[in-house]
C-alpha cells in the first residue's frame, strides 16, 4: 500500500519532496476510493481526494543501462532508431 500523510508544505507543483538525477517526487493529492478514480472515498463520505497530502516511507529505485547494439534496436524509442540509422548512414558515406 501507499502511504500518505499530511504535508506542511503548500501542495503546488513546485514544491520538490525529492529531487535527484533520475527522479522529482512533489507534494500533492491522495486519492482515496477503492474505485479507480471513484468519488466515494473509503469511509463512505466526503470527497476522494484529498489535498496537500505527500508520500511517507522509503523508496528504492535503480537503473537499468541499455547498451545499444544491432539485436538490440528494436527495444528503443522510435527517435533513438531514427537517430542510430543516421548516424551509421553518415558512417557509410565515402565522404565521412
Amino acid at each position: 500500500a501507499i502511504v500518505y500523510d499530511n504535508t506542511h508544505y503548500a501542495a503546488t507543483n513546485t514544491t520538490k519532496r525529492y529531487d535527484d538525477d533520475k527522479l522529482t517526487i512533489f507534494s500533492g493529492r491522495a486519492h482515496v476510493s477503492p474505485e479507480v478514480f471513484g468519488q466515494n472515498p473509503i469511509w463512505g463520505w466526503g470527497n476522494a481526494w484529498r489535498d496537500r497530502r505527500e508520500f511517507v516511507g522509503k523508496l528504492h529505485y535503480g537503473t537499468v543501462y541499455k547498451l545499444w547494439n544491432p539485436y538490440m534496436h528494436l527495444k528503443f524509442g522510435t527517435k533513438f532508431q531514427t537517430t542510430a540509422k543516421s548516424l551509421l548512414l553518415c558512417q557509410r558515406r565515402w565522404e565521412s
